[in-house]
């Protein structure tokens, strides 16, 4: 699967894209394809990250759902917890939390300037941070209200993907970028 259903009216997925060279993006790059995902019960998903390529977070909205409100943090290979909406460390409250819509992606951990570090579990910039796993919690409904959701996205090796899902990740195909046109 190359999207994963989060709540009813949210599903993520996690676009791939080669790293960077200094680690940081200034845009949202273009989409080289979605990473698979595997469930892996309880709301644990398993996502390959391969040595070299980075990824997005991107959210997708059922068509006529309310506005959902999700926190994403980034969980870094020391421990550390990023809000990836600040920068900071995770506050308990929903307000620095992305509203899908108009929201539609995570690029990254927030460098300000309008910069991001690209989301990767090896960093090819020495200064990039790595990322181990992303924490997502979404909430539907009214502000304050509503139903609060979590998954746990685990960024695993390609090999130890390819032997627990059973699937083989294609390698990344600079060519397949998405180009903006109309999907059918």
């Amino acid at each position: 699967m190359h999207e994963f259903p989060v709540t009813a009216e949210l599903s993520v997925s996690f676009q791939r894209y080669a790293y960077p060279p200094t680690g940081v993006i200034s845009a949202l790059p273009a989409s080289c394809g979605a990473l698979p995902v595997v469930a892996a019960g309880d709301g644990r998903l398993l996502v390959p990250a391969p040595q070299g390529e980075a990824f997005w977070v991107g959210f997708v909205a059922t068509h006529g759902a309310p506005v959902s409100a999700v926190r994403a943090v980034a969980v870094l290979h020391g421990g550390e917890r990023v809000d990836l909406a600040t920068g900071a460390a995770p506050e308990p409250d929903d307000d620095a939390a992305f509203r899908v819509p108009p929201r539609f992606a995570a690029e990254g951990v927030p460098r300000g300037s309008g910069t991001w570090w690209a989301l990767a579990r090896h960093p090819g910039a020495a200064a990039a941070p790595a990322c181990r796993s992303l924490e997502l919690a979404v909430r539907s409904g009214p502000p304050g209200g509503g139903t609060r959701v979590t998954a746990q996205a685990y960024l695993v090796g390609v090999a130890e993907f390819e032997a627990r899902a059973g699937v083989r990740l294609p390698p990344l195909d600079p060519g397949a970028r998405y180009g903006g046109w109309r999907l059918p």
